[in-house]
C-alpha cells in the first residue's frame, strides 16, 4: 500500500500516486512546465577513478512533479563503463496503472564521440505484467513498458526520459509524495522538483544522513520545491539494519496537514463496515460458531436489551476473528482504487478470499452486527515506533488491521495471521507501534502494543538420560510455545511435511550431537491455555567420546535455544543501528541424568545489559542429577551503532556459559573403559591402496628399466664386487627397515585406524574436532605405506642384484629424508611437540641429512655398487 519512488538503477521504476487510463506508450516532447537540465556528458563522470571500476556511471537522475496536471518527469543518464554496464544500459523500462496512467516518452538518446543518436523513434515497447508481489499473494495489474537498446557499446552515453502522467482517484486529490535524495550507487548529478499552486499548503520533512534541504520559490502562481545536489555518494546497507532506519535519504510531502485529515480521507472507503452483514454470511457464521456466545437475534435484528458481560464478548470476539482468518484465505486483487478501497463484504465473502483491509473490514461488519465495538485501523509493519516521525500521510501506512474496545480498552487484531488458540489477548496483532484508528474524532496516533499474553516465549524442557560408558544416551525435548512463537510454529508444522520437519530437527541437535537420530516426527498438542507443546525423542549412539591425549572420557552439552537468540560473529563497529528479534522469553531447562554421582557444580550467573537479560542457574551437583536452567529475556528492538562494542562483549560472556562439559578419567572405577576398537574401513582402504598403487607403479617401473641395454662399464671385478666392504652397512638396514616402518603404523599411526578415533577429530563443532590434525594422520599413513613398499621392492631388488638398485636405494633415502622434514615442519605448525620431543625429531632430521649425504653420493660412485648390481 505504500507508494513508492524507487531508483532501482537499472531503472524500474513503480509510481502508484498517478491517475487517469492509458493504453501504450506515446512519443512527444517534454511537458512545458519542466525545466531541462543540459549536463555536459562528453566530460561528465570519465575522468573517476571509482567510476572506472564501476559496470555504470550514473551521471543525471532527474525527476520533477506538477501536482496540479498530475504529470511524473523522470529523465537518467548513464554512462557505460564496462561490458557489465552494457546489461544494465541497454534496458529501460516504465512501470504504470493502465487504469488511470499513462506514458510518455521524450528522449532516449545515445551520446557517442560527440554525436548524438536519436533512438527514441526506432524505439519497440514490449508490455509486460509482471506482478512482482505475487510471491505475497498481491496482483495490482501495473504494466511495465520495456524497451531493449541496439548497438550498444561501452563508452557509450544513454540519455531517457520520460512522463507518467495520472494519479490514483482513490486519493481524492490528495498530494503527498517521497524523493529518495540517495541509493546504493553515486549519481553525479541528481535534481528534484516539485511545482504545486501556491495556495496548496504543504508539509516537508526530510530523513536519513546526507541529502540537502529544498530551496523553495514561488512564480507565476505555482509554489516551486527544488533539490540539486552534486557527486552524490554511494550510501552503504549494513546488514541487520532496522527496516525503519533510512540508510538512503529521502525527503517526503504531504498535503495532509493532520492525521485527522487521513481519517476524513479513509472513512468513506470503509463505510459498508455499517451495514448488516448479508443473510448468507450471516447464516454461515451462526451454523460454524458456539450459538451460546453469538448475540441474539429475533427476525434478524439484534437484540440490545441484554448487553453480554465481559468474558462473553471477548469470546464472541475470538470466534469472530477466528472464522476470518480460517475461512477467508489473503489473497489481494488491488487493481486501480481497490489499492487502498476494500472490496464490499459481500464480496470478499463470496470469493473467500481477501487481502488485509477486505479481511479487516469484513471483520469489522461482522463485529459490530454483534454489538462490538471495532474499527479498522492503518499501521505500517515496517516502520512501526517511528510512524509518529512521519508526515500524514496514507503512504504512511502499508496495512489494515482492527481495533476492538471492550469496556475502554483496546484491543489489536490482525484477521490476516494464521487461525491460533487461546484467550482473546493470546490472539493479539503484533507489537505494529502505533496506528491510526477510522472512527470519526480520532485525531492522532494510537499506541498498537502486543500484550504480554500473545509476546513470543518459549518454555524448553530437555532430559538426557547416560548410560554406561559406551551405550547409547536418550534425549527428550517438551517445548511449549507461548503466544507469537505458537503462530510461527503452527505455520511452520502446517507447512511442511513430516519428513522435512524430522530432517530439520535432527540437524538441529546434530551441532552438539553429531551422532543422534530422531525416533519418528515430532509431535504436537494443543494446550488448553493456547500454547502449543512440541515433543521430540532422539537416541545418541555415542555420547560420550574418548579423548586420547589426556586419558579421559568428555561428554558435552550446549543450550542451542538460547544460543539462537545471540547472534554470532557480530562486528563492533556499525555505522547503523542493529536489528534484534523482540519481545522475546526463552527458558531451557537440561536436566542430564547420570549412572552415578558425579560432583559438578556451576555458578549461577547473570549478565544483565542494556539490551538483554540472561541469567544460569544450576543445581544438583554430586548427585546423578544436574540441572541446569538458560533464561534470555530481550529489553528492545534494535542495538544503538555506540553500543554494539559492549553487546558484542555481553554476547561473547553470555555464550560461554552455554556449554556444560562431562570429563572422566581412565582411573576412575566403575565400569569406564576405553571402547572397544572400531575399524575406520575408510582408512584400511586408503592404506592398502597407497601401499598397492606404489607397489604396482615400482614394479612397472623396474620391468621398464629392464627392457633398456644396461649402462656402459658396467661388469664384474675381481676385487670389487659381491656383498663387502661399506655395502653391508645399508644391507642390514634394508632388511631391518620394513620392520620399523610396520612398527610404526602399529603403534604411533595405530589410532589413525580406530573409527572413535577419527570420528572425534573429524566431528564439526565439538571440542576434540581438529581437522589440520586429522590431515595430518592421513598423510603420515600414506607416506609410510608407500615408504614401506618402496623398501620392499628395493630389498628385493638388492639380493637379486638388480641394476635398478642404486637408484631404488637414492629413492629410499631422499624420500625418507623429505617424509622426517615434513612430518617435523607439521607437527611444529600444529604445536603438537614438546620441548624434549621437538629437540628428538631435530636430532631425526639432522641424523636423515647425514645418512643421505653420505649413502646417495656412495651409491651414486662406487665401483662395488657398479660391479654387483648388474642384472
Amino acid at each position: 500500500m505504500i507508494p513508492a519512488r524507487v531508483l532501482a538503477l537499472g531503472l524500474l521504476l513503480m509510481s502508484s500516486e498517478l491517475l487517469s487510463i492509458a493504453a501504450d506508450v506515446t512519443l512527444a516532447p517534454a511537458p512545458d512546465w519542466v525545466v531541462v537540465a543540459h549536463p555536459d556528458f562528453e566530460n561528465a563522470g570519465t575522468t573517476s577513478a571509482a567510476a572506472r571500476e564501476r559496470d555504470a556511471d550514473y551521471l543525471l537522475y532527474d525527476r520533477q512533479v506538477d501536482v496540479q496536471a498530475q504529470e511524473d518527469y523522470f529523465r537518467v543518464a548513464m554512462k557505460v563503463m564496462s561490458e557489465g554496464g552494457l546489461q544494465e544500459a541497454g534496458r529501460w523500462s516504465a512501470t504504470y496503472d493502465p487504469e488511470y496512467q499513462t506514458v510518455t516518452f521524450h528522449r532516449i538518446d545515445v551520446h557517442r564521440g560527440g554525436e548524438v543518436m536519436d533512438r527514441l523513434a526506432e524505439a519497440e515497447f514490449r508490455y509486460l505484467e509482471q506482478e512482482t508481489e505475487s510471491s505475497m499473494h498481491l496482483y495490482n495489474g501495473k504494466v511495465t513498458a520495456l524497451t531493449l537498446l541496439p548497438d550498444l557499446r561501452v563508452g557509450d552515453v544513454v540519455d531517457v526520459a520520460y512522463t507518467v502522467t495520472g494519479r490514483n482517484p482513490v486519493f481524492g486529490g490528495h498530494y503527498f509524495d517521497s524523493f529518495s535524495l540517495g541509493w546504493g550507487q553515486p549519481v553525479s548529478d541528481l535534481r528534484s522538483r516539485v511545482r504545486a499552486p501556491a495556495d496548496l499548503r504543504l508539509r516537508y520533512r526530510q530523513e536519513g544522513e546526507g541529502g540537502e534541504e529544498p530551496t523553495m520559490t514561488f512564480a507565476d502562481g505555482f509554489q516551486m520545491y527544488a533539490w540539486h545536489l552534486k557527486a552524490v555518494p554511494t550510501y552503504v546497507y549494513e546488514e541487520g539494519t532496522p527496516a525503519w532506519y533510512s540508510t538512503y535519504p529521502w525527503a517526503e510531502l504531504s498535503a495532509f496537514e493532520t492525521w485527522s485529515g487521513v481519517v476524513e480521507w479513509a472513512l468513506p472507503l470503509y463505510a459498508a463496515a455499517n451495514d448488516a452483514p448479508v443473510p448468507a454470511l450471516r447464516a454461515e457464521v451462526a451454523q460454524a460458531l458456539d450459538p451460546e456466545i453469538l448475540l441474539p437475534r429475533e427476525n434478524g435484528v439484534p437484540l440490545q436489551s441484554q448487553p453480554a458481560d465481559l468474558a462473553t464478548r471477548k469470546d464472541r470476539v475470538a470466534a469472530l476473528l477466528d472464522y476470518v482468518q480460517r475461512e477467508i484465505r489473503y489473497l489481494g486483487i488491488e487493481l486501480g482504487v481497490s489499492s487502498h478501497r476494500p472490496h464490499p463484504p459481500e464480496e470478499t465473502f463470496a470469493r473467500r478470499f481477501g487481502d488485509c483491509k477486505d479481511k479487516a473490514l469484513l471483520l469489522v461488519q461482522l463485529l459490530r452486527s454483534q454489538g462490538i465495538e471495532a474499527a479498522p485501523v492503518l499501521v505500517n509493519t515496517m516502520v512501526g515506533e517511528k510512524l509518529g516521525d512521519r508526515l500524514p500521510s496514507p503512504s504512511a501506512f502499508n496495512h489494515v488491521i482492527v481495533g476492538v474496545r471492550l469496556d475502554g480498552a483496546w484491543h489489536w487484531l490482525d484477521p490476516t495471521m494464521a487461525p491460533h488458540r487461546g484467550a482473546l489477548e493470546q490472539r493479539a496483532a503484533p507489537d505494529y507501534g502505533y496506528g491510526l484508528v477510522l472512527l470519526e474524532g480520532e485525531t492522532e496516533l494510537r499506541r498498537v502494543d502486543q500484550p504480554t499474553e500473545a509476546q513470543r516465549r518459549i518454555d524448553s524442557r530437555e532430559r538426557l538420560r547416560l548410560e554406561g560408558i559406551g551405550q547409547p544416551a536418550s534425549l527428550q525435548v517438551v517445548t511449549l510455545y507461548h503466544g507469537a512463537a505458537a503462530v510461527s510454529m503452527r505455520r511452520y508444522f502446517n507447512g511442511s511435511t513430516p519428513e522435512q520437519i524430522s530432517q530439520s530437527y535432527q540437524e538441529y541437535y546434530a551441532n552438539i550431537y553429531p551422532d543422534a537420530t530422531i525416533d519418528g516426527p515430532p509431535t504436537l498438542q494443543d494446550m488448553p491455555d493456547g500454547s502449543l507443546q512440541v515433543v521430540e525423542s532422539y537416541t545418541i549412539r555415542e555420547p560420550w567420546v574418548w579423548i586420547a591425549e589426556s586419558s579421559t572420557w568428555r561428554m558435552e552439552t550446549f543450550a542451542l535455544l538460547t544460543n539462537s537468540y545471540l547472534p554470532d560473529g557480530l562486528s563492533a563497529t556499525r555505522r547503523t543501528p542493529r536489528s534484534l528479534e523482540h519481545p522475546v522469553q526463552a527458558r531451557l531447562e537440561q536436566v542430564v541424568e547420570l549412572p552415578d554421582a558425579w560432583d559438578l557444580e556451576l555458578p549461577n550467573v547473570e549478565i544483565d545489559s542494556d539490551v538483554f537479560n540472561y541469567q544460569r542457574q544450576s543445581h544438583g551437583g554430586g548427585t546423578n542429577r544436574l540441572t541446569i536452567v538458560h533464561t534470555y529475556a530481550s529489553k528492545t528492538s534494535h542495538v544503538r551503532p555506540r553500543d554494539m562494542p559492549t553487546y558484542v562483549r555481553d554476547i561473547a560472556a553470555a555464550r560461554e556459559l552455554l556449554g556444560m562439559e562431562l570429563t572422566k578419567p581412565q582411573t576412575d572405577a566403575g565400569s569406564i573403559e576405553e571402547p572397544p576398537f572400531a575399524p575406520n574401513l575408510l582408512m584400511f582402504l586408503i592404506a592398502i591402496g597407497g601401499f598397492s598403487g606404489a607397489l604396482v607403479a615400482l614394479v612397472w617401473w623396474v620391468r621398464h628399466q629392464h627392457r633398456r641395454p644396461p649402462p656402459l662399464g658396467a661388469g664384474p671385478s675381481a676385487k670389487l664386487t659381491g656383498l663387502g666392504g661399506w655395502l653391508i652397512l645399508p644391507a642390514l638396514g634394508l632388511v631391518f627397515f620394513p620392520f620399523r616402518l610396520i612398527a610404526t603404523l602399529v603403534t604411533d599411526l595405530a589410532a589413525a585406524f580406530d573409527q572413535n578415533v577419527w570420528v572425534a577429530l573429524t566431528t564439526p563443532g565439538i571440542e576434540t574436532s581438529n581437522m589440520a590434525l586429522a590431515g595430518l594422520i592421513l598423510g603420515e599413513v600414506l607416506a609410510n605405506v608407500v615408504w614401506t613398499a618402496l623398501v620392499l621392492v628395493t630389498l628385493v631388488m638388492f639380493f637379486r642384484r638388480d641394476r635398478c638398485l642404486p637408484t631404488l636405494m637414492r629413492a629410499v633415502i631422499i624420500y625418507g629424508l623429505v617424509v622426517v622434514i615434513l612430518d617435523t615442519v607439521a607437527l611444529d605448525r600444529l604445536d603438537l611437540l614438546e620441548a624434549e620431543e621437538k629437540a628428538l625429531s631435530v636430532g631425526q632430521v639432522i641424523r636423515q641429512v647425514l645418512a643421505a649425504a653420505i649413502w646417495v653420493p656412495y651409491f651414486s660412485v662406487s665401483q662395488r655398487v657398479r660391479n654387483t648390481f648388474v642384472r
